[in-house]
Parts: structure tokens; sequence; C-alpha cells
């Protein structure tokens, strides 16, 4: 494993086994000192839960939280270890339950989130936002005190998020990239990809690119009908 610190108090934790194919590394992220918090589980990795034991031991810690940003494979495939072995109060958006059911992962949930709420931690108040789009389960998670948005898949740090059927939804997508563009912001914490150091800038690229890809798609329509799989197959960058 792979242990980064961002600042104090935040660490940027990654596998060293290559991902599944078509999957980008994960990053996963813990809060705290002593009462640390640990947003996503990341893919299928048997290293991770002894690295945490370890990294608890040696700083005389405890894992209380797991946030996790929403249900797919990626994010969440060590869930039910790491409950196992560590115990921690696990959180999740109930819009999340599906997909997590699916997985064989809603099992390990204890608290289903309905509304946005804030929660105390050794950093200061985190907020929970529903910010859907990629999923309808995705939260993002706001760290006022320093400026700090861990967007899970909302916003990776090269490229664009994968916003498809049937999950996916542009319009949320693009009404949630909105609304954190309104938040006071010095990092953006993905959960792929590079940190990105200068949020607005990375939000309004993305803001535009998916409005660039709305005008080229009417255009192609306009000059003669089709279906989407046509259109999909003929500009892939869609």
């Amino acid at each position: 494993m792979i242990l980064q610190q961002i600042l104090e108090g935040i660490y940027l934790l990654k596998s060293e086994l290559p991902p599944p194919p078509g999957w980008q590394t994960t990053n996963l992220y813990l809060l705290g000192s002593k009462k640390l918090i640990l947003i996503d589980t990341g893919y299928q990795d048997p290293r991770l839960v002894k690295f945490l034991k370890n990294f608890l031991n040696k700083n005389s810690a405890q894992l209380k939280k797991i946030l996790l940003t929403h249900g797919h494979l990626d994010h969440t495939s060590n869930l039910k270890e790491i409950k196992q072995e560590l115990e921690p109060e696990v959180i999740a958006h109930i819009k999340a339950k599906p997909p997590l059911e699916r997985r064989g992962r809603a099992e390990q949930i204890d608290q289903w989130i309905e509304e946005e709420k804030s929660l105390e931690s050794e950093l200061g108040k985190i907020q929970i936002l529903h910010t859907p789009g990629h999923s309808p389960g995705h939260i993002s998670l706001y760290l006022e005190s320093l400026g700090v948005l861990f967007t899970g898949d909302l916003v990776v740090g090269e490229g664009t998020s994968l916003v498809g059927p049937p999950e996916g939804d542009m319009k949320q997508y693009l009404e949630s990239l909105e609304r954190i563009k309104k938040l006071e912001l010095k990092m953006i914490l993905p959960g792929h990809g590079p940190i990105i150091t200068e949020p607005y800038q990375h939000l309004k690229n993305l803001i535009e690119h998916r409005h660039l890809r709305e005008v080229q798609i009417l255009k192609l329509l306009q000059q003669a009908p089709q279906a989407p799989s046509p259109v999909a197959r003929s500009h892939p960058s869609f």
C-alpha cells in the first residue's frame, strides 16, 4: 500500500496492485489522528486490512467510521473485511442501497443517510452532500475548515467521470458540479487520479466540456436524425 500525507491529518491511501482491466486505481483517504475516518475502501486488495491494522496500532488509533461515496465495486470491495476486523461504523446514502445490495455489501452499512447531514471529526465538521449524477446515491464530503472536498467519482483528477445508464444522469451530474462550484474550495481530493489544486478552473473545464458535447450531439442530429448507439460509436469521446 502507498500512503501519502496530503495535509495535517489527511492521508491518501492507494493499492500497489494493478487495478482490474478497464479500472483506475482508487484513491482512499484517512482523516484524523486517533479517531480515524476512512473514505471508501477500494477494489479488492487482501493487504489493505493488514496495512490499516498496522497503521492504527502504530498510532494508537481507532478506525471509527467509513464513509462510502457510492456503491461501485472499485470503492467498496474491501468493505466486508474491514468491517469484520476493525468494526467501524459504515455510512452510505440510502439511494446507494440497490447497488450495494446487488454487490452483497448492504449488510455492512450501519447508517443510511436520507437527508444531508454533518459529522464531527478531529479535523472539524464534515458536511455530507448528496451529489448524484455518476450514480443516484453518490455523496461528496466537504471539510469546510480546510476548504477540502472529497468528490469520489463526481470529479476525478484526470479526464471525466462516466455518466451512463442505468445509474448515470447527466442533468443531475451537471447540477452537482454547479453546486460544488459554489463552495469555498482550496483543494479537491478525487476518487481517482491526481489531487486537484485549482478546483474552480477544473470544474469550469468539466462543465464546459459537457456542454460542448451537448452542442455537438445536437448538430449531428440536426444533420441527420440518428439513434444513440450510432452517434456514440462514431464519436467515442462523448
